[in-house]
This record gives structure tokens, sequence and C-alpha cells, in this order.
């Protein structure tokens, strides 16, 4: 047994602002599209899926396990386990983290990976209101700013974060904006063709509604916005995928954690990238085509290209189509998403070497290094 962690194949549902095209599915049904729909285009027998692991960062009870719930639904199989995590920005990135060990020391040898979020569904809460029901003593709080804000012992909110980086760095509003628009310029129309998986149910009058393409959100302020969305990818251990039939596109070769100051968060994703290039020193940081920085604001993802080009990352490589300021923020799939967009773009480099870096809350990120076959 290799222990090589292989890609197989990935699909994702479309992506829409809050309030759009999937304000009303759980995020439970929007991650059964993706499973669905990939398990359908791949000859493996559900009985020979090991586990199946997905991101998703803003928890409600509903479902309280996103990554089984949805592969419940696609009435496949009873016997396949699954586990959700949670790392904020970084937990599609620990998805498939989890999968690239589980394969790399022979437990389970064949997974579907992926994360999901509904952020128009997320709620709102009363703490402490248990015993005592006083909306004048508990206020009711919005759990996506919660969320935004808790991720250390002392909530920092994140536009403030922002908003003091640009300032440390001395970068001005034009150059923000300019940020902004060359993110989504780079949009390509058509490069997830052929990998969206559509979402569709009945409605209240039991007519069949579906969505299938993307309703892309606007940046605010610099800031990505939030995007209802969810994205599945298969792996299978190197031999067991012979086995099984299956064709990999593509590997992971391994992961990079790093931890700052909260304060200073896209720190981390540099350092995370810095570890990831010394444990894999056989890859030049000019064989890499394709960098995919997952960071929430325009000025963390100007300060974090420049500390990847000190590293000697290629300017060119950054976002090739897109980061989140183009395409929003899903916390539970971009990590996943990133992933597949490699797979999609790096090929026009004439590259072989993708690497993702996700600046998460708390002063945590992580990064990981894949190839194109």
């Amino acid at each position: 047994m290799s222990g090589n962690c292989m890609i197989i194949d990935f699909v994702r549902t479309p992506l829409c602002a809050m309030g759009k095209g999937l304000m009303t599915r759980p995020v439970d049904q929007i991650e059964f599209a993706a499973m669905n729909t990939i398990m359908k285009r791949q000859p493996i027998d559900p009985e020979k899926l090991d586990h199946t692991i997905c991101g998703h960062a803003h928890l409600d009870t509903d479902p309280y396990n996103l990554s089984k719930h949805a592969w419940l639904l696609t009435r496949l199989s009873e016997n396949v386990p699954g586990y959700t995590v949670h790392a904020g920005e970084a937990s599609g990135l620990m998805a498939l983290e989890k999968a690239y060990y589980l394969h790399r020391t022979g437990n389970d040898l064949t997974a579907l990976v992926g994360g999901a979020e509904s952020y128009s569904r997320a709620p709102y809460i009363l703490r402490e209101a248990r015993y005592r029901m006083d909306l004048n003593q508990f206020p009711v709080v919005d759990s996506i700013t919660e969320g935004e804000q808790w991720t250390q012992p002392t909530p920092l909110d994140p536009r403030d974060l922002a908003r003091e980086l640009a300032e440390k760095k001395g970068y001005t509003q034009e150059q923000l904006d300019a940020k902004v628009r060359e993110e989504k310029e780079k949009l390509p129309a058509d490069l997830w063709e052929g990998h969206i998986a559509p979402v569709t149910w009945l409605d209240r009058k039991k007519k069949e509604v579906t969505v299938t393409a993307d309703e892309l959100p606007e940046p605010e302020n610099g800031f990505a916005s939030y995007v209802d969305g969810g994205v599945v990818m298969m792996t299978a251990e190197e031999d067991r995928a012979k086995e099984l039939g299956l064709k990999p596109i593509g590997q992971i070769l391994g992961f990079a954690w790093a931890a700052t100051e909260p304060e200073n968060r896209w720190e981390s994703a540099v350092l995370a990238v810095k570890k990831l290039l010394a444990k894999h020193s056989d890859v030049k940081p000019e064989e890499i085509g394709d960098v995919e920085i997952l960071a929430d604001s325009a000025a963390s993802t100007l300060a974090i290209e420049e500390g990847l080009g000190e590293l000697g990352l290629k300017a060119e490589a950054m976002n090739p189509s897109g980061g989140s300021l183009a395409w929003g923020v899903n916390e539970g799939g971009d990590g996943v998403m990133a992933a597949c967009r490699i797979l999609l773009a790096l090929p026009k480099s004439g590259k072989k070497y993708g690497l993702v870096t996700a600046s998460s809350g708390g002063g945590q990120s992580m990064a990981m290094l894949m190839e194109v076959f």
C-alpha cells in the first residue's frame, strides 16, 4: 500500500449570496446535492466508501452532524460513517487533512470530503435564557456576528482588524479598491463547467425548483461577503483507487499549520506556507503555478500576497481564478473549493503544483500542497 492520497473527482453546488437562490435550503440538503451527484459520476459501490468528512463552521443543531446527515439523505448506504470538523475558514482544508492521514495510515482508503454553509439559515440566539425568558435582559444575538468575533477569548471584529491592518501597512483606499476589482476581473465564466451539482426541491406548492447557477455577492467595503453552497471531493488511497477502477486526477502532498497572535492572523497564513515549503523542499516556489489565498478582506489578501512573495512565490500564481473577494466566503467548503479551482485552472499554467493557504480565526492558519496530473 503506497498510502498516497489521490483525488478522484469533485463537484460543488451553485454559490448564492445570502437571501438568494439557496436561502431556504438547510445545509445538509445543500451538501446532499453535491454528494449525490458525485456518487452518480463515479463507478464505486457505496458499500466500498469508508468515510464522509465535512467542514462546517457556522453550526446549529439542524443538522447536528452535517457529514452524516447529508450522506444519509442519499439513501445509498447506512453503513458509511461520517463526521464534521470546524476550524473557521480552514474547515474545508481540515476535512481534507483528515482524509489525507486516514489514507496515509491505511485506516480508511476511500472518502467523500467536502463542506457547506447556509448563512441564510444561520440562527439568532438567546444566550443564558433557558430558564428565564427576558428579552430585555437577554438580547437576541446574531450567530454569524458572534461566530466572526469570538474566535478567541476576547472578541475581535474582523472588519476592525482589516482596517487596522490597512493602516499598519499603509494601504490606501485606492489600493484596497483595486485589489477587489482585480479579484473580480479574474473570475472565469466557465471554470466550473461540468462540475456543478444542481440543487432541487419542491416548494410549498409542490412545484419543483432547481438552482443551477451562481449568484455571487459583491464585497462590502473591501470585505468578502458570505455565500451559501456546498462542495464534495472524492479521495482514495492510491492502490485502493486502482483496485476500484477509479482514475486519479491529482494528489494531496501534505499540510502545515501555524499560529500567531489573533490580531495578526494574516501572518499565520504566510507562516503555514513557509512551514509547508520547508517540509517539501523538493518542490521549489517557482514550480507552484496556483496559490489559492483564502482571506476575508482586501487588506489581508494584499498582506498575505506580500508575505508569500518574500517566500519566492510568483505574483501571477496568486488567486489566478479570483479569491474570496470574488467567490465569497463559505467557511465549511472554501478549502475544498480552492483545491478544486487548482485542479481546474493549474493545467493552463503548464505547472503541476498548487497550494492553498487559509487564514482563520484565533490567529491560526493552515496550508496544503497538491499535485495535478
